[in-house]
């Protein structure tokens, strides 16, 4: 295992906190930390970390653009929920196809 300088230590805890803590993207934390995203989802693993967080801006944004689909939209609130369900089940099926390692535990 390659040497790790105590300011380099020091910068990736403070990045895994920041991501914990929701404050940072995984796509942010990954480019800070210099590795892929792919890495980066087994550094969440490995820390319990909840990966699906957005940093507060990417959400507001989103949730901006979703009211001003929704004001214009004719679907009724049970439609969209059903929506809803069937993108989170296409976004996990996608995601565990695409990285089984993940979740390899869950199905134990």
């Amino acid at each position: 295992m390659p040497k790790i300088s105590v300011s380099e230590e020091w910068k990736r805890k403070k990045v895994i906190d920041l991501f914990a803590q929701h404050k940072i993207s995984i796509g942010r934390a990954a480019e800070l930390l210099d590795v892929s995203i792919a890495d980066m989802l087994g550094i969440a693993k490995e820390h319990n970390i909840d990966f699906v967080g957005y940093e507060k801006g990417d959400l507001k944004r989103e949730l901006k653009i979703l009211d001003e689909i929704a004001a214009k939209s004719k679907l009724t609130e049970e439609d969209a929920i059903e929506l809803g369900r069937k993108i989170n089940k296409s976004m996990h099926e996608r995601l565990k196809k695409e990285h089984p390692e993940y979740f390899k535990d869950l199905s134990e």
